[in-house]
């Protein structure tokens, strides 16, 4: 059967499920053949035959916000996955269309499944992906298959973070449309679990800038984290 997997501790849970980790699994039955007579089992008057199943797993288009949430009235970028049944990455094409019916963006993701693309959510409009998972760009001469995946629903206001880096710079951004969120707030690099970074901030209506030399950082992957005044974290890159 189908069956979702979720990933959390419990001081993450008075936060909502923007950071719990989340995953659909499919579970498979799978048989195997005896030939020799021992290993048949003898078939009693009330059993049932439960016959393998052979269900083809269908692909996954997901979209993930940059910074975790999209905010209506606020330009984000949304990187996409795209996976066959077996979590493989695939090569697809899509188009992101509105509820009204409008073309606001186009993506394609490479062989490994990744794509990139800017949305601008507009306040009483939701956004899905429309997307050719058959190979190759599309063409009058070949055969498409559409599939429709829902993109995250925007809220109606709060905070976005987007990153850009240089050599020797990270360039946090931080977008505010709640002006009940006009005070201090922080952020935290941190790098293999320990803090490097804590930068305390002044929120703005409008956009925020914060500078992070990289120099100070260690090498490898780093985690930034936007926390507000009550130490919740909105945003995370």
């Amino acid at each position: 059967g189908n069956y979702r997997l979720r990933a959390y501790t419990n001081w993450m849970r008075n936060f909502g499920d923007n950071f719990v980790f989340e995953k659909n699994i499919t579970v498979l039955q799978t048989s195997t053949s005896h030939s020799s007579a021992a290993a048949t089992p003898k078939k009693s008057s009330n059993a049932t035959a439960i016959p393998a199943t052979t269900a083809k797993l269908l692909p996954t288009v997901l979209g993930y916000p940059e910074g975790g949430s999209l905010v209506q009235g606020i330009s984000s970028l949304i990187a996409v996955k795209a996976e066959d049944g077996y979590g493989k990455g695939i090569s697809v094409w899509g188009s992101v269309l509105s509820s009204a019916g409008d073309t606001v963006s186009r993506f394609h993701c490479d062989s490994l499944g990744m794509g990139l693309f800017t949305l601008l959510p507009i306040p009483g409009q939701t956004y899905h992906a429309v997307v050719n998972l058959t190979r190759g760009m599309p063409s009058p001469l070949t055969s498409v298959r559409y599939n429709v995946f829902d993109l995250p629903a925007a809220l109606s206001k709060g905070l976005t973070l987007q990153v850009k880096q240089t050599d020797s710079v990270i360039h946090a951004v931080i977008n505010n449309s709640d002006s009940s969120l006009l005070n201090s707030a922080s952020l935290v690099v941190k790098h293999g679990g320990k803090t490097q970074l804590s930068k305390p901030l002044r929120l703005l209506i409008r956009q925020t800038t914060a500078r992070i030399p990289t120099a100070s950082l260690p090498e490898g992957i780093s985690v930034i984290t936007l926390y507000d005044n009550q130490n919740k974290p909105e945003c995370e890159r």
